[in-house]
């Protein structure tokens, strides 16, 4: 190899005369930079665990987001139409009662009584909705922790 020591005292500013006598691109005797190792590797922790527990408390605030999904895939829905179709607990109850008024389920009630029919058929109607959100309600009073 040949000798480089100008470029060497060059790169090290090995001139004393020069004004940046203590400035060191490179240390010819140790060309690794020790304090910036350890500073990244530091880092690069730091940047580890604050991802782990920003997913862990992405995670964490998502459980009543899941929850409430679950609740409403639970109770589902109701779409009335030619044919009324229902999902979940609403679904089961309200779709049969839907399809007894297209069929007409209460024409012979009013036939009989006339216009007492058609109270007979929305008293039913009112009574079996009060027990469904009445249920409902004492089922949710429960679940939240109440007597």
């Amino acid at each position: 190899m040949a000798d480089d020591s100008g470029l060497t005292s060059l790169i090290n500013n090995g001139d004393s005369n020069s004004e940046f006598e203590d400035y060191r691109i490179v240390d010819t005797a140790n060309p690794v930079n020790w304090t910036r190792v350890g500073a990244s590797i530091l880092l690069s922790t730091v940047a580890t665990v604050y991802i782990g527990l920003r997913r862990y408390i992405d995670e964490l605030f998502g459980i009543p987001e899941r929850l409430i999904e679950g609740v409403t895939s639970f109770v589902g829905d109701v779409s009335t139409g030619e044919t009324p179709t229902g999902s979940g607990v609403l679904g089961e109850l309200f779709v049969p009662i839907l399809k007894w008024y297209q069929k007409d389920l209460w024409a012979s009630s009013v036939e009989q009584f006339g216009l007492w029919g058609y109270l007979v058929a929305v008293g039913f109607t009112l009574l079996t909705l009060f027990v469904v959100v009445r249920g409902l309600r004492e089922g949710a009073q429960r679940l939240s922790g109440g007597d």
